[in-house]
C-alpha cells in the first residue's frame, strides 16, 4: 500500500500576510493564479513552473468549475529549508499548505519531483476553492464536510498527472476494501483478491459524521480514513475515471445541496429557536442531498449501491492485471 498520510493533509494558516516577508520574489504570472517564485541562489528551478500549475487550474476547471471562485495567490520557496524557516506554521512533513483567509498557497520547488510537486498542488488548490465556496472568509459559514473535502482533494490530486488516476485509483482496484460488519451491504461477496492488504470501511452513515477523522486519528487509521473518502466521492462523482466525470451533473447538484440552509426543526416539526427567539439554520443533511441529486432514499441505500458497484468493478479490473 502506497497511501502517505503526511501527503494527504493539509495546514491552514490564519496569517493575514497575502505575501511573505524577508524573501525577494519574482512575478511569474497573473490572472486566475498569481504565481511568485523566490529567487534561486543555487541550483536550477523547475522550468515552466507558471504554465505547469495553470494546466493544474484548467485539469480542476473541467471537473469542478462550479467550485471555483476567485483568484489563488500561490508562493514557491527556493527549496524546503527556505519554506521551513520563512512559514512558521508549516509543519515538518507539509509539502505545500493553503491559507483561505487570503486564497494563498505556499510550497517549494522540487525540480527532481514535478509530479509529486503538482499532485500536491493540485490537492491544495482544490482545498483552497472547496472552502472558498463553503465558507468564504467573513460568512460565518461552517466549514465542509471533511469527508467531502477531502476526497474530492484526493481524487482530484490523483488525476494531476493523468486522468485515469494515479496510485489512488489503483489502490482502488488492488486493496481488499471490505464493508463494516455494520453495514448493509455486509453480505455482498467480495472478488478474488490481488493482493495481502485489506482496509475496512466504516458504515458510511457514521462516516459522514464530522468526529470520523478525528476518530480514525486517535485510532491510527487515517490511511484508512482517506481511502474511503477517496473511494465514496470517486463513486459519486466519477465511478470509472475516465476523461470526463459521468456523474458529474448529480455531484454539482450534490454539492451545492450542502451549500443551501434550511430551518432545523425538531422531531415533531416545529421550527427550533435560538435563547433569542431566532430561528436556527442549518445545512442540508446529506441523506437530503443524497435523495435529491442521486434517487438515493438513505444512506444506508447508497452504501448498497456502492458496494454493488465496486465489487464488479474490482473483479473487471483485476482481471485485468492478471491477464
Amino acid at each position: 500500500q502506497e497511501l502517505k498520510s503526511e501527503e494527504k493533509q493539509e495546514v491552514k494558516t490564519n496569517q493575514q500576510d497575502k505575501k511573505p516577508q524577508g524573501v525577494d520574489w519574482i512575478n511569474l504570472s497573473k490572472g486566475k493564479l498569481n504565481v511568485k517564485m523566490q529567487r534561486r541562489k543555487k541550483g536550477i528551478s523547475t522550468p515552466n513552473l507558471s504554465m505547469k500549475f495553470n494546466n493544474v487550474y484548467q485539469s480542476l476547471f473541467r471537473n469542478i468549475p462550479w467550485l471555483m471562485g476567485g483568484n489563488a495567490n500561490v508562493y514557491v520557496y527556493q527549496n524546503r529549508e527556505d519554506f521551513l524557516d520563512h512559514e512558521p506554521v508549516a509543519s515538518d512533513w507539509s509539502g505545500a499548505f493553503f491559507s483561505p483567509d487570503n486564497n494563498r498557497i505556499v510550497m517549494y520547488d522540487e525540480p527532481s519531483n514535478v509530479n509529486k510537486m503538482l499532485s500536491q498542488f493540485q490537492h491544495e488548490l482544490t482545498h483552497l476553492f472547496i472552502e472558498n465556496y463553503f465558507c468564504p472568509p467573513g460568512s460565518n459559514k461552517p466549514e465542509p464536510p471533511i469527508w467531502l473535502n477531502e476526497g474530492i482533494a484526493v481524487n482530484m490530486e490523483d488525476i494531476t498527472n493523468r486522468a485515469s488516476g494515479g496510485v489512488w485509483a489503483r489502490d482502488l482496484i488492488v486493496i481488499n476494501l471490505l464493508p463494516s460488519s455494520k453495514s448493509p451491504a455486509k453480505d455482498l461477496r467480495e472478488p478474488r483478491p490481488i493482493s495481502n492488504t485489506t482496509i475496512r470501511f466504516l458504515k458510511f452513515s457514521d462516516f459522514v459524521q464530522k468526529d470520523s477523522y478525528d476518530s480514525a486519528v486517535a485510532a491510527g487509521k487515517v490511511e484508512d480514513w482517506y481511502m474511503q473518502a477517496y473511494a465514496m466521492v470517486r463513486f459519486l462523482f466519477k465511478p470509472y475515471n475516465g476523461q470526463y466525470p459521468e456523474k458529474r451533473i448529480q455531484f454539482e447538484q450534490f454539492t451545492k445541496l450542502l451549500n443551501s440552509y434550511q430551518y432545523k426543526k425538531d422531531s415533531k416539526g416545529r421550527f427550533v429557536k435560538d435563547e433569542d427567539g431566532r430561528k436556527i439554520k442549518m445545512r442540508t443533511p446529506v441523506a437530503q442531498a443524497l435523495k435529491t441529486a442521486y434517487g438515493y432514499n438513505s444512506i444506508d441505500e447508497f452504501e448498497i449501491k456502492f458496494w454493488q458497484w465496486l465489487y464488479p468493478y474490482q473483479a473487471e479490473q483485476r482481471e485485468k492485471l492478471r491477464n
